[in-house]
């Protein structure tokens, strides 16, 4: 995907405008001895042919970000013609421009823009990471490329692959929250599944390390009680509905799912790295 910004755009045809208006500056006009008026000036003027060339050349990265091929092909012949010390009119450099200008507009015509709103652009290059830190740092191997993921479908408006890539990264936090209790990686398929997981953690994990109620009361017993409950919260109604076709999600829904993975995954993220480390 060509990534483009607007700045872009702007730098490209503004560049064009002031390489033209320093040009017509720069002529001047004279009348030969038949009467006729000859341009002339800049042919002469090697300091202008410079400030040509090097405004040529600022343009060159922008037109390669905007994927103008044939644009830069133009004005790379524009440009060896001012490095060459060709004898070059005012008339000539005006037509070669023209020819610059013309390809850019061909190019452009056939090229898709997409805008990205504000709140669209802090999903597709967010600031600061959108899990807080202690995700990117602890969840590096999968999280954060699922996260990535979800994000790039929440700024393009795909609602329904987000949720799907969501609760990927809810999976994870699924299987590191078994880690962390020191439950082993389920081996045979059926154990592989949410329900059976779900199971070990309430059975295998904090039911059987704080049986007492009171032991649940506070610290890690509190803490993997309140997990598991999210975790089957999210289940039935988000994670196996996500996995039929006929479920879909509006841009709303997603944002609230998005919301609710990501208190979720930041509350795991205080407690634990990817491989549950360290261990309750």
């Amino acid at each position: 995907m060509l990534i483009l910004k607007a700045e872009d755009f702007y730098t490209v045809t503004g560049e064009l405008r002031s390489l033209r208006g320093a040009l017509s500056d720069a002529h001047s006009m004279r009348e030969t001895p038949e009467g006729d008026l000859e341009i002339t000036g800049f042919e002469k003027d090697a300091i202008l042919r410079r400030i040509a060339l090097d405004q040529l050349t600022l343009l060159k990265p922008h037109l390669a970000t905007l994927g103008a091929k044939i644009t830069l092909m133009a004005m790379d012949e524009m440009a060896a013609h001012l490095e060459g010390g060709a004898l070059l009119t005012y008339e000539g450099i005006k037509a070669g421009l023209d020819d610059i200008d013309t390809q850019l507009r061909r190019e452009l015509s056939v090229t898709k823009v997409f805008v990205l709103s504000p709140h669209e652009q802090d999903f597709f290059e967010p600031k600061a990471p959108l899990f807080g830190k202690d995700f990117d740092d602890k969840f590096r191997s999968n999280g954060t490329f699922e996260l990535d993921e979800a994000a790039k479908c929440m700024a393009f408006s795909r609602p329904t692959a987000a949720v799907f890539h969501l609760m990927r990264i809810m999976e994870i936090g699924i299987r590191t929250t078994a880690k962390c209790l020191g439950i082993p990686d389920p081996v045979k398929p059926y154990e592989r599944t949410w329900g059976e997981i779900l199971k070990k953690i309430r059975d295998e994990g904090w039911a059987k390390k704080w049986p007492r109620a009171a032991d649940r009361m506070q610290g890690d017993g509190a803490f993997f009680e309140a997990l598991h409950a999210s975790l089957d919260a999210v289940k039935n109604p988000l994670r196996d509905n996500t996995m039929h076709i006929e479920n879909k999600y509006t841009d709303s829904e997603a944002r609230h799912i998005f919301e609710l993975v990501k208190g979720f995954m930041m509350k795991l993220a205080s407690r634990c790295d990817e491989n549950g480390d360290p261990k309750a």
